[in-house]
């Protein structure tokens, strides 16, 4: 039997492995998973039930104040309610903004220097000999205007408001 990081690397070769080699971009809801599947709150217990054999390594932890919702719900470094969604199941902060102005006012735009890099240095310590890892994370900043906005409105504000949508782009 191939460890992780063995059929994960055989499988970028194009070399035979024991099964399909399984990856996961990311997993933000772990903490969710390892009390579902009651394991340890720890990546590789996840990763292992999962059969997962790569992961992408990247500074998750932001170190700066974290935004909170009005009913004290969790929301990311940039205000938003989820990663990579960009349904209308939720609010978007900047959906409603009228001006460059109101967008350089947005309070939550996160400061890279306040990410825990050393916290993922010693995260890739630990999981870099079981998987096959790599990173940083790919997120277009499209993206990252499309949780902010909405992705409806971000392409109707590229069109129609171009100065908002690159305001929200640049920051």
């Amino acid at each position: 039997m191939m460890t992780h990081r063995a059929r994960q690397l055989a499988a970028i070769r194009h070399e035979e492995t024991d099964h399909v080699s399984l990856d996961a971009i990311a997993i933000e809801i772990l903490p969710q998973i390892a009390d579902f599947l009651g394991v340890p709150r720890d990546d590789g217990q996840v990763l292992d039930r999962l059969g997962i054999d790569g992961c992408c390594l990247m500074p998750w932890d932001y170190l700066g104040e974290m935004p909170v919702g009005p009913q004290g719900e969790w929301r990311t470094a940039w205000g938003t309610e989820s990663f990579n969604d960009y349904g209308g199941g939720h609010g978007f902060p900047l959906a409603q903004v009228a001006s460059v102005d109101e967008v350089e006012r947005y309070p939550w735009w996160p400061n890279p220097q306040l990410y825990d890099y050393a916290g993922t240095a010693a995260n890739m310590q630990q999981v870099v000999q079981r998987y096959a890892t790599r990173g940083p994370g790919w997120k277009p900043l499209f993206c990252q205007v499309c949780e902010l906005m909405g992705m409806e409105e971000a392409m109707v504000r590229m069109q129609t408001e171009p100065r908002i949508f690159e305001a929200v782009l640049a920051q």
